[in-house]
């Protein structure tokens, strides 16, 4: 899974509603194989990661 193709899975499940948004991008990577599934976690892990960090340089 491409950088592109993670935050197309996260567009594709947008609703105001923030629990309702986790609940569809759930339903949308059950349906994807095991591989890509890990795939997506590697690229929300990065994300997260880069959302929490302030680099004061």
């Amino acid at each position: 899974m491409t950088l592109d193709e993670f935050w197309d899975h996260i567009q594709k499940s947008k609703r105001k509603d923030p629990d309702a948004h986790a609940e569809r991008l759930e339903q949308r990577l059950t349906k994807l194989p095991p591989d890509e599934i890990l795939d997506f976690n590697h690229w929300w892990e990065l994300m997260m990661g880069e959302a929490y960090n302030w680099n004061l340089t």
